[in-house]
C-alpha cells in the first residue's frame, strides 16, 4: 500500500499564515541566538543546523527547530513553556500557536489511526487507544536558498523511525518520494496535508503498510518551509501488531518489541 496520503483539512483550525510567519521569526534570529537553544546530544528538542555527518554526498542544507508535545494533558501548555522556558516571554504567543497546532495534529492523528485499523480490518479503535497517551515531536523546517542546489539536499532519503508523520509544506515544494525505481516529487497543495507511514507503524500492521523512502530538495531562488508532526506510542508499549492483522504468518512469528530501548535511536534518527 502507498505510504503518502493527503487529507483534506477544513477541521484545522489554526492559520498557516501565521504558522509559518511565526517559524520564519525563530529562523532569522542572530546565529547566537539560535545556538544558544541548540539540541544536545541524544535529545530532540531544540535548534539544530545541516548535519552534514550523516550523509558522504550531497550535504544537507537545512536549520530545524524542534520540540516535544504529549497531549495526554492538555490542561498543561507543555509546549508554551518550553518556548518560554529555552526562547523568553517575547516568544509565549508563538509557543500559543504551536500549542493550538500541535493539539489538532494529535485529533487528525487519531482519526488516522481509527482509518488504518478500518483499513486492516482490525478493531477500529485498536490503534486510537494505543496512540491516545503517545508522544509527538514537532518540527519546523527551514531550506535556504542555494545558487548550488544540484550539490545539495535539503534532507537526504531516509525512512521515518516513528509510526505516523503529518506534514505541511509550503507552495515552494521540495518533498520527493521514491516509487517505482525513480524520485517522484509531491506537489504542495494549501489545502492539504501529507500523512507518511514511519517504520513503527509498519511492524504494527506486520508489514502490510510500508514506510516510505522520501528526501527534500532545496531551491535555487526561494526559501522552503515545512512543518512536521512525527507521532510515537507510548515509551513503554510493546508494539506488537493485532492478530487479526497478522495475515502474512503465524501470530507467534510477529515481531515485538519496546519503544523504551529505542529512545536513543529514535533521538538520532529524527536529526536527519
Amino acid at each position: 500500500m502507498a505510504s503518502f496520503r493527503s487529507p483534506t483539512m477544513e477541521s484545522i483550525q489554526v492559520s498557516f499564515v501565521l504558522l509559518m510567519k511565526r517559524l520564519i521569526r525563530f529562523f532569522k534570529l542572530p546565529l547566537d541566538r539560535k545556538l544558544s537553544v541548540r539540541r544536545k546530544p541524544g535529545d530532540v528538542s531544540g535548534y539544530s543546523g545541516a548535519h552534514a555527518h550523516r550523509y558522504s554526498s550531497k550535504l544537507p542544507w537545512k536549520e530545524t527547530f524542534s520540540f516535544c508535545y504529549h497531549g495526554d494533558d492538555d490542561s498543561v501548555p507543555l509546549v508554551v513553556d518550553y518556548f518560554k522556558s529555552v526562547l523568553g516571554k517575547d516568544f509565549e504567543h508563538t509557543g500559543w500557536v504551536y500549542q493550538s497546532y500541535c493539539e489538532a495534529m494529535k485529533k487528525v492523528s487519531l482519526v488516522i489511526f481509527e482509518l488504518l485499523a478500518i483499513s486492516l480490518g482490525v478493531d477500529r479503535l485498536n490503534f486510537r487507544k494505543f496512540f491516545e497517551d503517545g508522544s509527538s515531536i514537532m518540527r519546523c523546517n527551514y531550506y535556504p536558498p542555494c545558487n548550488n542546489s544540484a550539490l545539495t539536499l535539503g534532507t537526504g532519503p531516509h525512512c521515518d523511525p516513528t509510526s505516523l508523520t503529518i506534514l505541511h509544506q509550503d507552495q515552494v515544494g521540495g518533498l520527493q518520494v521514491f516509487a517505482d525505481n525513480k524520485w517522484l516529487a509531491i506537489r504542495p497543495r494549501p489545502d492539504a496535508l501529507v500523512v507518511n507511514i514511519g517504520d513503527t507503524f509498519m511492524a504494527l500492521s506486520n508489514g502490510r503498510y510500508r514506510s516510505c523512502l522520501h528526501r527534500a530538495v532545496v531551491n535555487r531562488e526561494s526559501e522552503r518551509r515545512s512543518l512536521v508532526f512525527f507521532v510515537s506510542p507510548n515509551e513503554e508499549k510493546v508494539v506488537r501488531p493485532p492478530t487479526r492483522s497478522c495475515l502474512q504468518g503465524r501470530a507467534e512469528d510477529v515481531p515485538r518489541f519496546h519503544l523504551v530501548g529505542f529512545v536513543g535511536v529514535y533521538a538520532e534518527a529524527l536529526q536527519s
